[in-house]
């Protein structure tokens, strides 16, 4: 299946923003969350609140006994814990929360947060927390989904590889342990074109079908090992996942001629290309990628102008090459 990897979840929760007393107090911020800096392994280990499924029966929820307007008690580091162990409303909670709070006519009389979605003997559905409370409800769920989720399973994948009968299995287990001891949790990966979340990274540590960003990644890599141990390396032009199906779009799109003075105005970058393999004096002569085919499955392509020919690699059938 082709799943893309989701968004980075943002780093501060907007929902409430003009609510006076809405932010997470700076003093209890890293008592609360985890810092950005933070290792891996260490964010794994960092204690976050539990989540209620969201396929608890919302409707069971009486989302107006969230809020209160009586005064919040006051929140310092001697009683921080008790935010850490109360378990926070599901996510079909929080959105229906935010829904109903933001339609308020009297919204500004609002002072104070309860744990409603607990059981009533729990002294949390009788106590006022201050408003930010929800903004620290909606940053763990994010956490939660975003973060901590791909990459615990990444590292329960690395666990199962160190128990095979393989030693290069068990070899690559350790040095994946090594570096979530060394790599933040948070930020983007670097050194790749696009700016990708590094939880993209967890999908490699699976057995997950690919996504669009972990195959431009590789079209990266790609492109630095033909530049740095192939000679020509000008030779090649490695493009990225939406190369093939942009031409293709073209094609069955196209209704004019173009020409080098009226290119295609969303199909720059293919026609700059086949500028470059007809130039006379150019040195590029191959074109490789990958593309999705239907939304299930990658295919390599090579294009060689100066063989003529064009070279595929499907999985699901026997590869090929066909000239032109």
């Amino acid at each position: 299946m082709f799943i893309e990897v989701p968004p980075e979840y943002p780093t501060c929760c907007s929902v409430m923003a003009g609510i006076n007393g809405s932010e997470i107090p700076h003093c209890l911020y890293s008592a609360l969350l985890p810092h950005p800096d933070m290792s891996i392994s260490d964010f794994l280990s960092f204690e976050l609140p539990t989540q209620f499924d969201s396929l608890f029966g919302i409707e069971r929820i009486n989302i107006q006994g969230f809020w209160s307007k009586a005064l919040p008690m006051c929140i310092n580091l001697e009683n921080v814990q008790c935010l850490q162990k109360l378990p926070i409303p599901s996510s079909a909670v929080l959105d229906s929360f935010q829904q109903e709070f933001t339609c308020l006519p009297d919204q500004h009389e609002i002072k104070s947060i309860i744990y409603n979605h607990l059981p009533s003997s729990n002294p949390a559905v009788s106590t006022h927390f201050p408003l930010w409370v929800f903004n620290y409800w909606v940053q763990v769920s994010q956490l939660r989904t975003y973060a901590r989720g791909p990459w615990n399973q990444a590292q329960h994948w690395a666990a199962n590889q160190h128990l095979t009968r393989f030693p290069e299995r068990r070899q690559l287990s350790n040095k994946i342990h090594e570096a979530l001891g060394h790599v933040a949790w948070a930020g983007n990966v670097h050194g790749f074109s696009d700016p990708e979340p590094v939880t993209s990274l967890a999908r490699y540590l699976s057995t997950d079908w690919l996504a669009t960003t972990q195959i431009n990644q590789q079209l990266d890599l790609l492109r630095w090992r033909i530049r740095h141990q192939h000679t020509p390396s000008g030779k090649h032009e490695i493009v990225a996942t939406h190369f093939f199906p942009k031409i293709i779009q073209l094609f069955q799109q196209s209704h004019s001629t173009y020409t080098a003075e009226s290119p295609p105005s969303d199909g720059r970058y293919p026609w700059a290309v086949g500028q470059n393999l007809a130039g006379a004096t150019s040195t590029t002569t191959i074109v490789s990628g990958v593309f999705n085919i239907l939304d299930s499955h990658w295919v390599s392509m090579t294009v060689d102008v100066e063989r003529r020919t064009i070279s595929y690699g499907d999985s699901l059938v026997s590869s090929d090459c066909h000239g032109f």
